[in-house]
């Protein structure tokens, strides 16, 4: 989620300011997964494996990622919305140029995944 004021902002106070909100699914993971995908003959060959939540956020993740013909079997729902289990967001504030001014990031969903919700998508060929 990406926000950017359309006038001067005064940092620290309090109050908001017109501008605009995007919301991009991206990260390096995804990034890098997508690279892949789009260099790979096989449509299937490339699996992201990532932690989402059951709420808004993790909807439109797996929305995105199904509009760029990616699989969706690696998104692994950890928790749900009211479970406490929010999808990693990065929330980022820019100055009127584009610049970095701050953000947040929510990446508490990743201390959530273990072993047991990780396992292959096919039996191994042993």
């Amino acid at each position: 989620m990406t926000t950017r004021p359309s006038t001067v902002a005064l940092v620290g106070s309090q109050t908001t300011v017109p501008g605009s909100v995007s919301l991009t699914p991206g990260g390096v993971g995804l990034n890098m997964a997508l690279c892949a995908h789009r260099l790979s003959q096989d449509e299937h060959a490339v699996l992201l494996l990532a932690p989402r939540a059951d709420d808004s956020f993790g909807r439109v993740l797996e929305g995105e990622v199904r509009g760029l013909g990616m699989r969706t079997d690696g998104l692994l729902v950890v928790g749900g919305e009211h479970a406490g289990g929010r999808t990693a967001v990065c929330s980022l504030v820019l100055d009127l140029e584009g610049n970095l001014d701050g953000g947040v990031a929510d990446m508490e969903i990743v201390e959530r995944v273990d072993a047991q919700l990780v396992r292959p998508s096919h039996p191994s060929k042993d």
